[in-house]
């Protein structure tokens, strides 16, 4: 849960305090002349502080709200002075202050604990999940419905129950926890259909289709969508009715009938137009219509559609949107001019790339400011001019590494961030700078910006997990760093949503306090990183502010190995290829997006029964002649040009669509006919990152405890058995299998090896490295998905073995292997997808086998591969390819 911050800016609290006692004062003095009662006059200033907020005069409003406070105070009166904290944290919401909002809300609610107010205690811990949504915070605003809803339920508050559900899908929805929320929807829509109410009814349907439709459940979204549409009011529901609209046109959209979209999308404006209400759903309606004839080709149509929509945007004040439809005007005004033209005023188009980039900063919303300077990059560098380009992306980069919260309302800037696939490009920024630093003989710089991009996309990933840091020494900066990180998204978002809209003044001297602290925040930060860098780099990725140096980098390479970092560009392949003693880039002709098609119709041929098994009888062949080409000229673009520098280790670092790609199943052609696989020629081991190598793991040295876990609802026999069967390689292995299989047990297990058999979701709707299927302690059969970051709770086992055994057995990466190698295990081994329990049968054999043979993890590994391609039936790299090994040699 976010905390706030503790205190206002001084000049700022001195100023509404002077302002609050001269203003009681005379009101007291009023009273006084009147005989008026001090409560009087306290519900007067509730009374007129609730009008102020509703008519929006926030000022107002916080003027009058606050001089109730300490009235309400002073006569005990708990209950209203509950209220008069709730609104005033309505205020602050609506004025972008979340830290206040959060205070006075919590304020509220101790307010009703203390006086055994249960039901205003339900209605403000609604409203603290109300502002935790406004945060994004979903799972925080989650926690606090499904608490709102108990407390409501145990009182068979049947209307509040229903209403809580509402926004308790909404939540749900966000997180695409599908089902949960399909759950609450549908119970409020039972409640509002019994009592024939219209309004919940329409609001319980249209959250429903809206999940069905992020299901692409398209037929029952529209039918959801239709009956909404047959209850909702739209001059009484005129956001419900937008919404309808907006997700039937999405729907329809997505089904390619781009009519029955437009129809959608226009009948919904002009209602709201009909009504002069819900314009920021306008905004999004006359976006959508611009869209769908932006990607129909016809861009003067679509210009006139966002130029509307920006003008809206900005008449209700809404900067954020208003700059992302500049972005999109902007890019209609390229296209509507021929190709010359264009070269002739690239200079003017950066220009005006960079006047977004400006506004964008003023409302301190760096997704959009990066990207817009990523664009003006891009014509500068096309213009010839470099060194300004690379100011941009520099300046790109920056930001985005100083990026740990900001102000994106989900529902009216999201969509503007998805469409422009911003958060597919945050690693772009750092590789096309890096791209540009090779082509001109700056090779280093061009590595450590490549080492800066997996660092950033990990502590993205870190950001907000609650990482336990095993090493002591180093605990309590750990800890204070993880405070501040979490200060700096709460008030980087607050300042944002401070600026965000520019009808709403913040308070004087606020915005400037903030960013003060923002800045004072990123220094201490900084140090923090710093000291952990140098004292145990195994938290590096918690917050990469500092990349180490080349010469730490090359000196960490093992002595015989080649280590690869790939950059795919626009027309060519960038092979980064390290040893100890240096580093050269190779360059290969080829285009990337030639290369992705061929990497991606490799891995999709992969997973094709046609090809690993000849399941289509004759009609297979085609297919398997394919994939053999494809694996043949896969090695001939990435690996070919390396060949001659391999020696007895090979390690890659992966990134994009290269991880989890099985670069050690690709087939080596030689010239007398001889074909080999990578794996038969060296041992092939990946990294997270480059600075991973300089991590301190623990060493088993010869293994001899095994621990074993999984199966955890004891209904999968195959990993039963092979989890049983580790007993025939190493005697006293420790085995917790189905009821047994619990976290609780997990936590008492030790040993030189942990093999955790079971199910491993990994996806949006999870915590950043997914959960693990454990067994429910409480009941039998039952399972719980216990959040994988609990891992770095454990003591570190030197190797560990996840054996992703459930569907299609996808959702590892790299990702969970970083997180158990920065707490201390040396080599962990995962499988990509599931092949079937044969392959899996066998690989534990042959790679147990090995080990209680005395061969090193990573050894025992290949060598388990090589018999694995040996075997009759499992040859195929369906089968072994799957599998692999994060760690060193």
């Amino acid at each position: 849960m976010i905390t706030t911050r503790s205190h206002l800016p001084d000049l700022t609290t001195i100023m509404r305090t002077l302002i609050s006692l001269l203003a009681g004062s005379l009101l007291l003095l009023v009273g006084c002349r009147t005989e008026e009662r001090p409560l009087d006059i306290a519900d007067r200033l509730l009374d007129r502080g609730i009008e102020s907020y509703q008519d929006q005069d926030y000022r107002q409003a916080e003027m009058q709200l606050t001089q109730a406070v300490p009235m309400y105070a002073d006569q005990h009166q708990l209950a209203r002075l509950a209220k008069t904290y709730a609104y005033l944290g309505r205020v602050y919401l609506a004025t972008g202050q979340f830290s206040l909002a959060l205070e006075n809300i919590e304020s509220a609610l101790a307010q009703c604990r203390r006086d055994n107010y249960f039901r205003g205690e339900a209605e403000y811990t609604w409203l603290l999940g109300d502002a935790y949504m406004e945060l994004s915070e979903f799972k925080d605003a989650v926690e606090h419905y499904k608490s709102s809803r108990a407390l409501s339920a145990a009182f068979d508050d049947k209307a509040s129950v229903a209403l809580v559900d509402l926004h308790l899908g909404r939540a749900l929805y966000r997180l695409r926890h599908h089902d949960d929320a399909l759950e609450s929807y549908e119970s409020a829509l039972k409640y509002y259909q019994v009592v024939s109410d219209d309004h919940g009814t329409a609001e319980a349907l249209t959250g429903i289709g809206e999940v069905y439709a992020d299901q692409g459940r398209s037929g029952e979204a529209l039918n959801s969508l239709r009956q909404a549409l047959d209850v909702v009011e739209p001059s009484d529901q005129p956001g419900v009715d937008a919404r309808i609209h907006l997700a039937a046109g999405n729907v329809y959209l997505a089904l390619g009938d781009r009519n029955a979209s437009l129809r959608f999308f226009r009948d919904g404006a002009n209602r709201l137009r009909t009504q002069r209400a819900g314009q920021r759903y306008e905004v999004l309606l006359l976006y959508r219509i611009g869209t769908v004839y932006y990607e129909s080709g016809r861009f003067d149509e679509a210009r006139k559609f966002f130029s509307e929509a920006a003008s809206t945007a900005k008449s209700i004040g809404d900067r954020i949107a208003e700059q992302y439809l500049y972005i999109y005007l902007l890019r209609c005004n390229e296209l509507l001019i021929s190709a010359q033209q264009r070269e002739q005023q690239r200079g003017r188009i950066a220009d005006a790339y960079l006047q977004l980039a400006d506004r964008f900063h003023e409302c301190a919303h760096p997704s959009g400011e990066c990207y817009a300077r990523y664009q003006a990059g891009l014509l500068l560098s096309e213009d010839g001019r470099w060194s300004d380009a690379r100011v941009q992306y520099a300046r790109a980069v920056e930001l985005e590494e100083n990026r740990y919260g900001e102000y994106i309302n989900p529902e009216f800037h999201r969509p503007y961030l998805q469409d422009l696939q911003i958060d597919r490009l945050r690693e772009e920024w750092f590789k096309t700078l890096a791209a540009g630093l090779a082509e001109r003989k700056r090779p280093e710089e061009a590595l450590l910006y490549l080492e800066r991009a997996s660092l950033h996309r990990y502590a993205r990933q870190l950001l907000g997990v609650k990482f336990e840091a095993r090493y002591k020494p180093l605990a309590d900066v750990v800890r204070d760093m993880e405070d501040r990180l979490q200060r700096l998204r709460l008030e980087q978002r607050e300042l944002g949503g401070m600026l965000a809209n520019r009808l709403v003044q913040s308070p004087p001297g606020q915005v400037e306090s903030l960013q003060r602290d923002i800045t004072r925040l990123l220094k201490q930060v900084d140090e923090n990183a710093r000291e952990i860098a140098s004292t145990h780099p195994n938290y590096l990725p918690l917050v990469p502010v500092t990349t180490p140096s080349l010469s730490d980098l090359l000196a960490a390479i093992p002595r015989g190995s080649l280590l690869l970092r790939y950059l795919p560009t626009e027309d060519r392949l960038l092979i980064f290829a390290l040893k100890r003693s240096g580093f050269q880039v190779r360059t290969v002709p080829v285009r990337r997006r030639a290369l992705e098609d061929k990497m991606k119709e490799y891995l999709r041929l992969l997973q094709d029964p046609a090809v690993y098994t000849g399941a289509a009888g004759d009609a297979s062949l085609a297919a398997m002649t394919r994939f053999a080409v494809l694996s043949g000229e896969l090695y001939e673009l990435l690996l070919r040009p390396v060949d001659a520098l391999m020696e007895r280790n090979l390690m890659v670092i992966p990134s994009g669509l290269f991880i989890n790609f099985p670069l050690h199943a690709l087939e080596r052609h030689e010239a007398s006919g001889a074909v080999r696989y990578l794996v038969e020629l060296t041992s092939v081991d990946y990294l997270p990152t480059i600075s991973s190598l300089r991590f301190k793991t623990a060493s088993a040295g010869r293994i001899r405890e095994i621990a074993a876990m999984g199966d955890p609802d004891g209904k999968n026999w195959s990993a039963d058995y092979e989890l049983r069967d580790l007993r025939s390689f190493f005697k006293g292995t420790s085995i917790l299998i189905g009821a047994e299989a619990t976290w609780d047990r997990l936590q008492g297990l030790r040993g030189d090896v942990l093999q955790l058999s079971t199910g491993f979701t990994v996806g949006r709707g999870t915590p950043p490295f997914g959960m693990i299927t454990l067994a429910d302690p409480g009941t039998l059969e039952k399972t719980v998905e216990v959040p994988f970051q609990n891992m770095s709770q454990l003591p570190a086992f030197p190797v560990v073995v996840l054996s992703n055994d459930v569907g299609s057995g996808q959702g590892l990466t790299p990702a969970q292997a970083l997180l158990l190698r920065m707490n201390g295990s040396a080599d962990v081994f995962y499988n990509a997808w599931y092949a079937d329990r044969k392959a899996a049968k066998f690989f534990s054999e042959y790679f147990f086998t090995h080990l209680a043979n005395g061969l090193a993890p990573g050894d025992a590994f290949r060598q388990a591969l090589l018999n694995l391609i040996r075997t009759p039936d499992l040859g195929h790299p369906h089968q072994w390819g799957q599998f692999f090994h994060i760690g060193v040699g």
